[in-house]
């Protein structure tokens, strides 16, 4: 219907242009010096009140109408649009904004609605693509046998940040912020990190945070990504706010480090003496 439309406002343009290409043409032609008959006058004052009558007041007032007819749709769509903000904002997760953005970018039927869809489907690609790889990973380790003494397991970190992609776009209740504090398991001869790393938890838990209490065994320390020598807070970037404020409740006396993967509403807690 729209590429209908277009035609027909392409033909009333070029029937509004063709008069003024005549009388531009005949403007030359006059003032070249070349003598007009009065019989040729007569058929340019025919051929002017034919077109005036039957051509151009007809694809006017189609212009015209085509005008309010474009500024109505316009409208409509404003109001449409109103209501595919509320089915996003109620897409409580990446999957279903990425079927709803794949349902109307098929059946929308007026093309720059569709393409709007479209070109939000594509804004979604990549989160939906990682969100789907971090999906099938979980999958994955759920069927493998994990240590029960495990204190930062492969699953757990992707579950963390899986969990990016499945909330809303707004939240209505703020999201609870999670606390694992960890002992290490080869100072506890020397130093009572766990007891320690309780009595933190017990601050942490009566200001609002979920907190877990868990051991950092001395072979799981080894590896990369872990070796703790040092009190510790663990925290993504945009987070950084956060492990600020629960290393003021604890005493200020943790080094904050950065790390580079995703986990939302999550930090870790390493202690050491």
């Amino acid at each position: 219907m729209e590429k209908v439309v277009d035609f027909l406002s392409f033909i009333s343009l070029i029937y509004v242009i063709l008069p003024i290409l005549f009388l531009i043409g005949l403007g030359i032609y006059l003032a070249a010096g070349k003598p007009v008959t009065s019989s040729g006058y007569e058929k340019i004052i025919e051929i002017s009140k034919w077109y005036i009558v039957s051509v151009a007041l007809v694809f006017s007032g189609n212009l015209v109408k085509d005008g309010f007819t474009e500024r109505e749709t316009g409208i409509k769509e404003m109001q449409v649009y109103d209501k595919y903000v509320d089915l996003i904002l109620e897409a409580d997760n990446i999957e279903k904004r990425w079927k709803l953005a794949e349902y109307f970018a098929t059946v929308t039927p007026t093309d720059r609605l569709r393409e709007r869809w479209v070109e939000y489907q594509g804004k979604l690609q990549d989160d939906y693509d990682e969100y789907k790889k971090l999906l099938a990973d979980e999958q994955k380790l759920e069927k493998l046998d994990t240590s029960a003494t495990d204190p930062e397991s492969a699953l757990e970190i992707i579950q963390r940040q899986k969990a990016v992609y499945e909330r809303p776009l707004v939240s209505k209740e703020p999201t609870p912020f999670r606390v694992d504090i960890f002992y290490l398991e080869e100072t506890m001869a020397s130093r009572d990190s766990k007891g320690k790393a309780n009595q933190l938890a017990q601050q942490l838990a009566s200001t609002g945070y979920l907190v877990k209490v868990k051991k950092l065994t001395t072979a799981k320390n080894a590896e990369v990504g872990y070796r703790v020598k040092n009190n510790q807070i663990r925290s993504e970037a945009s987070e950084l706010d956060v492990a600020s404020g629960v290393n003021a409740l604890i005493g200020g006396e943790y080094e904050i480090i950065t790390i580079s993967y995703k986990t939302p509403n999550y930090i870790s807690v390493f202690v050491v003496d």
